[in-house]
């Protein structure tokens, strides 16, 4: 191989799931077709990959032991993927500053032992953020986004489940008491027809895995949207309908989630060969089969950055709105786990690239970990979070707390 090459990823192997049990794999990404219809957990053997740098990049400093990067671990040689802790190694050298949202670590999720139980002194502050929450509903009808759903988004390419959610939500915070019977049946409508699409598929033999994390989110987002009119809104029928979906929506969240944790794989793989340079490019939004793919501009930087934190959010959302419901109705909640996702104000709403990435090579404060937010109430002032933080440090503390964290900073 000539000198600064890059392997080329050897060829997969069958999923394990498949090679067990002695049928073919169609060795997709990030489940085989098999492992999708079945809902069997896909996973596959770890390949090895060897990186050689130019020469040019052997010289620079690492950048492993500050910022962000410092607190993350490689995992250990059994769980290594590709040869992520060499990989890690030198892909510090070709971001500045370390990029943690594409690293594997910060797609890890942290499970909690045991269920969240509800004390009196956090019932008010429960009720509280679900009006918050619906609040970030009429936020995105508003302003085309809200906490969860970037303004850039959806701007190159915005799916149909997407713009149904859209029309159905505006619809829902201009009801009337006539007309609100007929808004929550088109809601409803809204969810079957997205769950017949997805059954359609199947029985067609498409295979979802080959959708991409873009379609995962999309479709993620429209039901979690749903899920919250449904849940929230006071209507018995579509309370049911929303517990009966709860399962299906943290499905969906964990095969959105593994599917942006392979596309930040396969980043890092393909940044780690290239010569890394910050230029001006053209700004769009998420288009591309891998969410996350950077080519060294800020606009592509920026574009991962905001995918990446997409999905962070809404699954953070999709924990805490299901959680909430269920601590509220029987006085605890189960966890599927925790996750990491920015907190620092002012990055999410940055209004275009290089705004944006001004603020994220100044920014120092380590992601926050949604299982562990009582740090911020410790170590942060009101002003430095961003507002997806509150309604989170509400139900999880009670207002008592967060307002005499608010009024001591004042």
């Amino acid at each position: 191989m000539p000198k600064n090459a890059v392997q080329s990823p050897p060829p997969r192997s069958a999923c394990i799931a498949c090679a067990k049990a002695k049928r073919r794999c169609t060795k997709n990404l990030p489940a085989c077709r098999r492992c999708s219809q079945r809902g069997l957990n896909c996973r596959y053997p770890p390949l090895k990959l060897t990186i050689e740098l130019p020469d040019d990049f052997k010289d620079m400093p690492a950048l492993a032991s500050t910022g962000i990067l410092a607190a993350v671990e490689t995992p250990p040689p059994s769980q290594d993927l590709w040869g992520f802790n060499d990989l890690v190694n030198n892909m510090n050298t070709c971001f500045h500053p370390p990029v943690w949202f594409l690293l594997p670590e910060s797609w890890a999720i942290v499970h909690q032992p045991a269920p969240y139980q509800q004390s009196e002194s956090l019932s008010g502050g429960l009720l509280d953020s679900t009006e918050r929450i619906l609040s970030w509903l009429q936020q995105w009808v508003n302003d085309c986004s809200c906490p969860f759903i970037h303004a850039h988004l959806y701007k190159d390419d915005l799916p149909s489940c997407i713009q149904n959610a859209f029309t159905a939500t505006a619809a829902y915070f201009a009801k009337t008491a006539a007309n609100k019977g007929l808004i929550l049946r088109i809601i409803e409508g809204n969810c079957n027809a997205l769950l017949d699409q997805l059954e359609d598929g199947l029985d067609a033999g498409e295979d979802t895995a080959t959708s991409g994390t873009f379609h995962y989110l999309a479709r993620t987002q429209t039901l979690l949207i749903y899920q919250i009119i449904r849940l929230f809104d006071g209507d018995i029928r579509s309370r049911a309908q929303a517990e009966n979906s709860m399962d299906l929506l943290l499905s969906w969240a964990g095969q959105l989630w593994e599917s942006a944790s392979k596309d930040a794989e396969l980043a890092i793989y393909e940044k780690a060969s290239l010569t890394s340079s910050i230029t001006a490019d053209r700004c769009g939004g998420i288009s591309d089969p891998n969410a996350f793919r950077v080519d060294g501009s800020v606009p592509a930087l920026w574009r991962a950055w905001y995918a990446a934190e997409s999905i962070r959010r809404t699954y953070v959302a999709i924990i805490f709105v299901q959680g909430m419901y269920q601590t509220l109705k029987q006085g605890w909640a189960c966890c599927p786990g925790g996750v990491s996702f920015t907190v620092t104000n002012g990055l999410w709403d940055s209004p275009s690239a290089h705004t944006w990435w001004e603020l994220f090579i100044q920014d120092t404060a380590p992601p926050a970990q949604s299982l562990q937010l009582e740090r911020l109430l410790l170590e942060n002032q009101p002003a430095e979070v961003d507002a997806f933080v509150q309604p989170l440090l509400v139900a999880s503390y009670g207002h008592e707390r967060v307002d005499q964290w608010i009024t001591q900073q004042a």
